[in-house]
């Protein structure tokens, strides 16, 4: 009865070990100087106590948002730091503005975040972090004044001024379709039209950006203003539409519709 019951307390203590080793290495581990302080800061964080060990003094935490932390006593303690994602930053904030009056979100390149000290002046980092959509897909048009888009059309072809008008090749949201329709309308106020092209349809040259010339990557991709080959075939043609002009910011949008390009040539 004794030897087994000092077979089952030996095994219990080794496992605790195993435990607490995976413990210290899976989550973050802060080193504290006084751990009653730390617990009553972590506390205050929304951590709670979930296991502690003897020896090294290690002891679990884990937080209402679903992270966990290993805080160990030592002496001579260097301050480290510890970074939580979570899912909602504004309740966080909220709820933590009570217990930390100072407390600010701050707006990171990767998402929003709330910076806190714990007594032993170690970093803790909670952050939201922001949606990552993938970008638009680059779409080719063809940008120009009304009336010369609608001369470049015949029953088969279409065949565009490049000096009065000019191809581009970038996601609808892009920067360069404003920069381009700004420099077409330098000196006059012209209505422009936007005409979508089917790419597959289209000849255009591979060109490199000169984005990526400087970087020195190797990929080719197809230039924001590509050399596109003339004549088009009118069956390439998606539709057409007008971009919306804001006047205040002297901005061009992506139009709000395409329809058959008929429709805005023919008026």
């Amino acid at each position: 009865m004794g030897t087994n019951l000092y077979g089952l307390i030996n095994w219990i203590l080794k496992t605790w070990k195993r435990v607490i080793r995976r413990s210290v290495a899976a989550h973050p581990t802060l080193a504290v100087s006084d751990l009653t302080a730390a617990l009553e800061f972590y506390a205050r964080l929304g951590f709670r106590s979930a296991a502690t060990t003897r020896g090294r003094e290690v002891t679990l935490l884990k937080a209402r948002f679903g992270g966990e932390l290993n805080l160990v006593v030592g002496q001579d303690i260097k301050s480290g730091n510890a970074h939580f994602f979570i899912d909602d930053i504004d309740r966080e904030f909220s709820q933590l503005l009570t217990q930390f009056p100072n407390l600010a979100i701050k707006q990171s390149s990767t998402g929003r975040q709330l910076h806190l000290l714990d007594p032993d002046s170690n970093t803790i980092v909670l952050e939201q972090q922001q949606d990552r959509k993938k970008s638009p897909p680059r779409q080719l048009v063809y940008v120009g004044p009304r009336q010369l888009v609608a001369d470049a059309l015949s029953d088969h072809y279409f065949m565009p001024s490049l000096e009065a008008g000019r191809f581009l090749y970038a996601p609808p949201d892009s920067a360069f379709f404003t920069l381009l329709c700004q420099q077409l309308t330098v000196g006059a106020p012209l209505e422009l039209v936007v005409v979508l092209l089917d790419k597959s349809q289209v000849s255009m040259s591979a060109l490199v950006d000169d984005s990526e010339l400087k970087s020195g990557t190797q990929n080719e991709r197809l230039s924001v203003y590509p050399d596109v080959h003339l004549p088009i075939p009118r069956s390439a043609i998606v539709g057409s539409g007008v971009p919306d002009y804001l006047p205040e910011a002297d901005e061009y949008l992506w139009p709000k519709s395409i329809g058959p390009i008929n429709a805005l040539t023919t008026a």
